[in-house]
């Protein structure tokens, strides 16, 4: 009972945002795309290949809008379980396909302000492969 409660806690509390911006993404042509043409691989193969950047470029986008949210006084929440309703929210948002809603980010002033967490040391992050 208790984790139902707390996925319907974090599947319901952007409800309060008064900002909730969709994220929509769209599949791009890139050189490398062009170099593969002729070895019969799909836009899946390559999106594999290449470890998905689409997706990447998402996160990057994502979370430059929450750090200037943040820098603005804003708090800020990248949702991802809003999205097992991607097909019914694609179809309110007028997103058509090949484009895909990737991500939601609520916005509004903060409760509270939450410390922030001790950061590890730089040893404990980071490893120097000569």
């Amino acid at each position: 009972m208790f984790a139902q409660a707390k996925v319907l806690r974090f599947s319901t509390f952007f409800m309060d945002a008064p900002v909730l911006i969709a994220v929509e993404m769209s599949q791009y042509k890139t050189v490398v795309e062009e170099l593969l043409k002729g070895r019969e691989l799909s836009l899946e193969d390559v999106d594999r290949l290449r470890n998905y950047p689409n997706i990447q470029s998402i996160g990057a986008a994502v979370e430059n809008l929450i750090l200037s949210a943040f820098d603005l006084g804003y708090g800020a929440c990248w949702l991802s379980g809003l999205l097992i309703a991607r097909d019914e929210l694609e179809q309110i948002l007028g997103i058509k396909n090949p484009n895909i809603l990737a991500a939601c980010v609520a916005i509004g002033k903060p409760r509270e302000i939450n410390k922030q967490r001790e950061k590890k040391n730089f040893d404990e992050i980071f490893k120097l492969v000569e």
